[in-house]
């Protein structure tokens, strides 16, 4: 698996003359016809790289996370990421009467590659998966983390059966990023929207995500206190 690099798949551009139709599951997928063929794309840089200042922090692989799409869940391994964030001060103390708030600049989660089988029965293989969040964002801590908002910008980076694929959605309930400064602990909870689109059915997309909790890897890649 590689990190995902500065130059993303970009999202496309398309005209449907096919009806969409959605289906309510877990999940919500989403069946969009559209061109009958599927071009590669690079998607844009979402968010920002480390200054001097800033956190930097590593994301762990191998912790299993709940994979929810196309009318099946199954399970998900983390397989790295990154965060970069930064704050007036990292040592503020939250509580319901204290507000402590940080800049996060970048949101990276890989997950390991994977196949399934698509409700119409078609394998599809995904490798180099990353859902990284639109930054920056400033978020406030009141004593439960600090709160990624419901309706986040999310971009999906991937390869589908080898080819480069690139798609957006917004989260649909509140994620959670919590820090101990001293100790360098980092975890991030919540759900990340997964999307894509099939190569051999006229481009078609899925729209499904992964749950769970990711922590960092210590020490911390850079701090200020280094």
């Amino acid at each position: 698996m590689r990190m995902i690099v500065d130059a993303w798949r970009a999202p496309r551009t398309r005209s449907c003359s096919s009806a969409n139709r959605w289906l309510f599951l877990v999940l919500t997928l989403s069946l969009a016809g559209c061109r009958s063929d599927c071009d590669p794309a690079i998607c844009p840089k979402v968010d920002q790289d480390a200054t001097p200042t800033d956190i930097k922090v590593k994301l762990a692989s191998g912790e299993l996370l709940t994979l929810a799409i196309d009318e099946a869940e199954n399970i998900a391994v983390a397989d790295g990421g990154e965060l970069v964030a930064s704050a007036d001060d990292w040592y503020c103390w939250s509580s319901p009467t204290t507000v402590c708030r940080m800049t996060l600049k970048r949101l990276r989660v890989q997950l390991a590659g994977f196949e399934f089988v698509t409700s119409a029965g078609n394998t599809v293989h995904l490798e180099d998966i990353v859902s990284a969040i639109a930054t920056p964002l400033v978020l406030e801590n009141t004593g439960t983390g600090y709160i990624i908002p419901s309706g986040t910008k999310v971009i999906s980076s991937l390869t589908v059966d080898g080819q480069s694929d690139c798609a957006e959605a917004v989260t649909t309930q509140s994620a959670y990023l919590r820090f101990d400064f001293f100790l360098q602990l980092l975890t991030f909870e919540g759900t990340l929207p997964l999307t894509f689109h099939l190569t051999n059915n006229n481009c078609q997309q899925l729209s499904g995500h992964v749950s769970g909790l990711v922590s960092g890897v210590r020490p911390w890649a850079q701090s200020p206190e280094n």
